[in-house]
């Protein structure tokens, strides 16, 4: 399966900051040239099949990612939906590259059920699905070993009493070793809050002990954020990072960071790779997929502009490099995702920002897991409008990262629309963006994800009807190259 990696909004001070980045990376090289592709290039289309509708309609579906196997013939995707009065977690399952689908799966069923994600083997036989059963403070897994067919009973991974929030699981390319974080807030969310994870070498059957990372650096003050979690191909190295912020006036903590040798056995201390008080949002991490590297992402003011700025560690986290800038300066970063390739050292980072009367997505690359980058290219532009931002801004790459995938959502006629764009040269060249989702409706909270061999791709996302909020569905459109 491929990694993917998200973004959201420019940075601003608010008690829950968006969640965007991940990344591999170090030195960063100069990015004043921008590069524009003479023409999109023909090579580089996938043929997409029509959106397909997996869900009945519904007051409320939250999408919860998708995911491939490296052939691209296995497809699963999760989401919580309201159904009959309850919360539902549904996983459905292709095993023809998302030509057809079986029926979803009825995972869990509780009045708070939300926030699910999902992963996958290579071999797409293994799926494990993580979510927070909001209220009654529970963080619950549930896996498959025979491709979303069936599904162990869920497994609480917390201990009453507590209020859990932000979920978040990788695995190992096998799919046998897990591993889960979560925020805990304490009983009644009156803290003090801690970072959590358990780990399972099994597939799920069974998980460790939950531990609690080193809160030497929280400030007992700080309220939660969402929390982002990356690890390597054979799920040893593992990484935690995270940015609080304080409460009750909304003063911003550091961008924070941990890291573990060894599974998620042990963690080393938390670092901060920023100052208290920096204005910083989308913060993610990558680990590189051999575990050499780890990488820590945000979006912050340099100078007079916000851009993309990274610090990287080559020895577990022991030490970092200093802030490297990705974007160009002379104009604000508006979304940003980046996302390793599991079996190489290539790194793709795709952001949004404005030239002249052009909103545009523009990339770069890396093919040595960051200390180096290509020249800024554009992915796609469209017509400036007072919406300012591309919600859902997402990349995913294959497993050797030589082909890439975008998503995002934007302003269309007046509607909220999907569109993505690929490319099979690293983001060298891009094709035409291709409109995903019709514009007689609205869709919003998209989620992109490649094949390990990079010739499938697949976005799910949310439709709902204009002034129509109890008919969300969840949609699912699959290309292919030839």
């Amino acid at each position: 399966m491929s990694r993917t990696s998200h973004a959201e909004r420019r940075p601003e001070v608010r008690r829950r900051p968006p969640v965007v980045l991940a990344l591999a990376v170090g030195v960063c090289l100069p990015l004043a040239v921008v590069t524009t592709p003479a023409s999109a290039a023909a090579s580089d289309a996938y043929t997409w099949r029509t959106g397909v509708r997996l869900s009945s309609p519904a007051p409320s579906s939250v999408p919860g990612g998708i995911v491939l196997s490296r052939t691209g013939s296995r497809v699963a995707t999760t989401w919580a939906g309201v159904y009959a009065g309850w919360r539902v977690i549904w996983v459905a399952t292709s095993t023809d590259g998302g030509v057809r689908w079986r029926a979803p799966v009825e995972v869990s069923r509780s009045s708070e059920n939300t926030d699910p994600s999902i992963v996958s083997s290579a071999d797409g036989t293994r799926l494990a699905v993580v979510w927070q059963r909001r209220f009654n403070g529970a963080v619950q897994v549930a896996t498959s070993s025979d491709g979303g067919r069936t599904w162990r009973a869920p497994v609480d991974l917390t201990t009453p009493p507590t209020e859990p929030s932000s979920p978040r699981i990788i695995s190992s390319v096998d799919g046998r070793r897990l591993t889960a974080a979560w925020l805990d807030e304490g009983e009644y969310s009156n803290g003090p809050v801690t970072i959590q994870t358990r780990t399972s070498t099994d597939a799920g059957v069974t998980w460790g002990p939950a531990k609690t990372l080193d809160t030497a650096t929280f400030d007992p003050a700080w309220t939660e954020s969402p929390i982002e979690l990356s690890g390597s191909a054979d799920g040893s190295v593992v990484a935690l990072a995270w940015r609080f912020v304080g409460s009750p006036q909304d003063q911003p903590g550091p961008v924070q960071v941990a890291v573990s040798s060894n599974g998620g056995g042990t963690w080393g201390p938390a670092s901060a790779l920023t100052a208290p008080g920096d204005t910083v949002a989308s913060v993610q991490v990558s680990v590189a997929g051999d575990g050499s590297a780890v990488a820590v992402g945000w979006t912050g003011w340099s100078g007079a502009e916000v851009a993309a700025l990274v610090r990287t560690s080559a020895d577990g986290g022991a030490t970092w490099t200093a802030p490297a800038r990705l974007s160009p300066s002379g104009r604000d970063v508006r979304a940003l995702a980046l996302a390793g390739a599991r079996t190489s050292d290539r790194v793709s980072a795709v952001w949004l920002t404005q030239v002249g009367a052009q909103q545009v997505v523009q990339g770069v690359g890396s093919t040595n897991g960051g200390v180096a980058w290509s020249a800024v290219r554009t992915v796609a532009s469209w017509k400036y409008t007072q919406f300012k931002q591309a919600p859902g801004l997402q990349v995913a790459l294959s497993d050797d990262g030589r082909r890439v995938g975008v998503a995002w959502t934007r302003r269309i006629s007046g509607k909220w629309a999907v569109q993505a764009v690929t490319s099979v040269t690293a983001g060298r060249t891009w094709s035409p963006a291709r409109t995903l989702s019709d514009l007689s409706a609205e869709a919003y909270h998209d989620r992109i994800g490649m094949s390990g061999n990079g010739k499938r791709v697949a976005v799910q996302w949310m439709r709902y009807p204009t002034n129509s909020h109890d008919r969300f569905t969840i949609r699912v459109a699959t290309g292919r190259h030839r």
